[in-house]
């Protein structure tokens, strides 16, 4: 009976998930994608959440601000994730790192290091001018050898882009992929898979224009 039970509970996330992206392509004139065209037509989505067990459910693709993006609901152990790529192929390669929330749940940022255990935090120096706000509730991780790249690149204007949003997003950035994500246990409805694209390809252009 709780099989039965968990089997329906997802078939109903499942597809409560699908008329959110359904409705997202509908009003953004993006492409729609189930399980079985994703891995045909939809580029690998890779980063922390990128494993054996995954699963890819519903795929969106399409353009806003001048980013090109592909929006992926993705199952992994009991969460929903929620990701948006970006590719930075008009910036030279960024070094790995990781900028989040200080609530993100102990698993999953259990999960980010394992795949990255020589990551520290950035150390926060007065002189890079960070809000007291930023520096209280959010961490930037990254390589000792790279703390100098992202000091160079985090500043007041992607601060303000980060602070913004009241979902508290995960960023990983690695060589010209940009990923964003959010995590749930229930369905996402069409208006939170807009705002997390529209605010991903706001930090994009954020960081191109670094």
């Amino acid at each position: 009976m709780g099989r039965l039970l968990s089997n329906i509970y997802k078939f109903s996330t499942r597809n409560l998930s699908k008329n959110a992206f359904l409705e997202h392509a509908a009003l953004n004139d993006a492409d729609f994608l189930t399980s079985r065209e994703i891995p045909n037509y939809c580029p690998p989505i890779r980063g922390f959440t990128s494993s054996l067990k995954h699963k890819d459910i519903y795929c969106c693709i399409g353009s806003f601000l001048g980013s090109n993006y592909t929006v992926l609901h993705r199952e992994l152990n009991d969460k929903i994730f929620i990701i948006v790529h970006i590719s930075l192929s008009s910036l030279s390669n960024m070094r790995h790192c990781y900028i989040l929330h200080n609530s993100t749940s102990n698993a999953i940022f259990e999960r980010m290091m394992s795949l990255h255990p020589h990551h520290n935090y950035l150390p926060i120096s007065p002189k890079l001018g960070f809000p007291p706000s930023f520096n209280k509730d959010f961490s930037i991780l990254t390589k000792p050898a790279d703390f100098l790249h992202w000091q160079n690149i985090i500043n007041r204007d992607l601060i303000k882009i980060i602070e913004t949003p009241k979902v508290h997003y995960i960023h990983e950035i690695n060589g010209k992929d940009l990923y964003v994500y959010s995590y749930y246990k229930d369905a996402p409805k069409g208006k939170t898979v807009d705002a997390q694209v529209g605010y991903t390809c706001l930090f994009a252009n954020g960081l191109i224009s670094n």
